[in-house]
């Protein structure tokens, strides 16, 4: 119990909600109901400590000498997680900064963190696009970017006052000399979302001068398709349409009746499980992709 004490003795009671909350709500729902911790302004401080607090990566405990236990790590790391989705439900501007630095340190590169902060930015809406803006435009080929692009792509959709600037954002993107296939066609699919056939040119462009990862949104036929530039070219890709659509609806009745589970992945940072001693993405991620 004491090494467990060693992050809870730093927080307050009420902090230490979050770490009892853990990782359940997590894998149910990417953002949980916290309505019921009462948080306000007033604990904006200490959200943002738990939020920054980077003692929960493995790799920092290992050089610290200490016997890591995976409680240990998954206590601070889930509760630091809902303390980042709560900072952006009290839409806290002043912790921006702090949070897009955690994202940008590879030690974080983690599927709940960054899931959160799809949802960061959606709840911080129009008064974090400079920061949000400027850090898309740092990091043009960083991968956490995706996320950034689906919590504008969110709040442009329910603000129409933004709707113009994040379009803006998305343009300057796919026009910027950035070479990452699937975050260009992350930046594609969104503009086509908040603007249909209007930046056609551009996307056509886009495909002929780089390189588009189709996994996202198609090749240039399917989406000159789907916006109804074109004829589908023979049966084949009606038959191939017919497939995704009734499987679309096949997983949508299944997530109406059955909560997504998430399973138990190896973090990118993780210690790889074939015993190298390095980390998972420098060893055996690879290999498996």
């Amino acid at each position: 119990m004491q090494k467990r004490d060693m992050f809870r003795k730093d927080y307050s009671a009420k902090i230490l909600q979050l770490f009892d909350f853990g990782e359940e709500p997590l894998r149910h729902t990417r953002l949980p109901d916290y309505s019921k911790f009462n948080f306000t302004q007033d604990d904006i401080p200490e959200l943002l400590k738990l939020a920054t607090d980077d003692r929960y990566d493995l790799f920092y405990l290992s050089t610290e000498g200490e016997d890591c236990d995976a409680y240990i790590y998954d206590e601070l790391y889930f509760a630091s997680v809902h303390a980042v989705n709560l900072l952006g439900l009290l839409q806290s501007v002043e912790s921006i900064p702090y949070i897009l630095k955690r994202v940008e340190n590879e030690a974080d590169d983690s599927d709940y963190f960054l899931e959160s902060i799809e949802y960061y930015v959606k709840s911080i809406d129009a008064k974090g696009l400079d920061y949000f803006e400027k850090y898309i435009f740092d990091n043009v080929e960083g991968y956490e970017v995706n996320y950034i692009f689906d919590g504008l792509l969110n709040f442009a959709q329910s603000d129409e006052s933004c709707k113009d600037r994040v379009i803006e954002i998305f343009i300057r993107y796919i026009k910027n000399e950035t070479t990452d296939p699937e975050v260009i066609s992350t930046a594609i699919c969104h503009l086509i979302k908040l603007t249909e056939d209007e930046y056609i040119e551009l996307i056509r462009e886009t495909f002929a001068t780089k390189e588009v990862d189709e996994l996202m949104c198609g090749d240039l036929e399917y989406v000159e398709m789907k916006l109804g530039l074109r004829e589908r070219p023979n049966s084949m890709a009606e038959e191939l349409e017919e497939i995704i659509l009734q499987n679309s609806e096949f997983l949508k009745d299944v997530q109406k009746t059955k909560p997504i589970i998430r399973d138990k992945k190896i973090g990118r940072n993780e210690p790889c499980p074939c015993g190298s001693g390095k980390k998972y993405k420098k060893c055996c991620m690879n290999k498996e992709a």
